[in-house]
């Protein structure tokens, strides 16, 4: 009997170790993992054309004397989306410039082409090699621009919104037009 006693102290003293141990952990771990995004800010690029499309951006800021500058090309469907950058603090317009809103960067739109002789060949980061032929560029700094001017650095052109099932996380849009497409037609 006193054996027994001993054992289920003993046991009793791991359960309460085991209990304050899976507490810490749980503690520790909800400060990186977030599984409803509550403070992720988001920077998306939305296709509002007919057309799939190639968004592309070139990040030289991260490596100003490099030859060959980092590029990011994402396949866009009609009426897609997608998200390009995330981040915990920052959110809006300091979001985008410190992400992509340097002089050295540059966005770039591509359409899909027919032939690979008069074209770029280009890999997505969905893992697809495409032959694209550019259709319009910008450039940065974020500036202030007109309405009337759709540019990816033009900071009137950007739609900031909460998400409806968060209000804490900020998403900022970029939207691509049937406009923007017809700038080398």
């Amino acid at each position: 009997m006193k054996n027994q006693k001993k054992s289920l102290s003993f046991f009793q003293q791991m359960g309460s170790k085991i209990v304050v141990l899976i507490g810490f952990i749980f503690l520790v771990s909800s400060c990186w993992w977030d599984p409803d995004h509550e403070s992720i800010h988001q920077l998306r690029i939305e296709n509002a054309t007919n057309d799939t499309i190639v968004f592309s951006l070139v990040v030289r800021h991260l490596c100003p004397s490099c030859e060959v500058a980092a590029e990011d090309a994402w396949e866009l469907f009609p009426d897609d989306n997608i998200i390009i950058g995330t981040d915990v603090k920052l959110s809006g317009f300091d979001l985008i410039n410190d992400y992509c809103g340097s002089q050295l960067d540059t966005a770039i739109v591509y359409k899909i082409a027919s032939d690979s002789l008069n074209s770029k060949k280009i890999n997505t980061l969905y893992g697809n090699s495409l032959y694209v032929s550019q259709i319009i560029r910008w450039g940065g700094p974020l500036v202030d621009l007109p309405d009337s001017i759709n540019s990816f650095y033009n900071k009137n052109s950007w739609i900031f919104s909460k998400n409806p099932n968060n209000k804490k996380m900020e998403v900022a849009t970029f939207r691509i037009t049937e406009k923007d497409l017809k700038q080398i037609d």
